[in-house]
């Protein structure tokens, strides 16, 4: 009788850690609201990094991610394009550093400043480009 009083009380704790470990993890009000408010009526999958929130769904049939401090402020917007959107000078690094490999995905990324940079992912890495189609880095180096 003892250890199953010890078990029952084992199992109420590890439940009530867990759901304050979700709980902590929950998406602000602020943010939530920004999101609607540039949003309406779109449903997105949440993933925290950090103190920032993104929320990624899809939307007019593209895959897009957007961006928030947890206080609310976007910090920036993700559009997944077609590779033939990409800036023509980015296209020709890619075929010249990467012959023969695949862009596997490419988006369009404007920061809450209205920064636009490109990303491709090509041979396993991540490229940022200007808008002029000129190579900044290799996101992570």
């Amino acid at each position: 009788m003892k250890s199953l009083l010890i078990a029952a009380a084992l199992a109420v704790l590890t439940v009530s850690c867990n759901a304050q470990a979700n709980a902590k993890d929950a998406v602000p009000q602020k943010v939530k609201e920004s999101f609607a408010k540039m949003h309406p009526g779109v449903q997105a999958k949440w993933e925290k990094e950090d103190s920032d929130y993104e929320a990624i769904f899809r939307k007019t049939g593209k895959e897009m991610s957007v961006v928030f401090h947890e206080d609310g402020q976007l910090l920036e917007e993700e559009t997944e394009i077609l590779a033939n959107q990409l800036p023509a000078n980015a296209l020709a690094y890619v075929s010249k550093q990467y012959p023969g490999k695949e862009v596997k995905e490419a988006a369009k990324i404007v920061d809450a400043f209205g920064k636009v940079v490109y990303e491709v992912v090509v041979a396993g890495k991540d490229l940022l480009f200007t808008p002029a189609g000129e190579f900044i880095k290799i996101v992570g180096q």
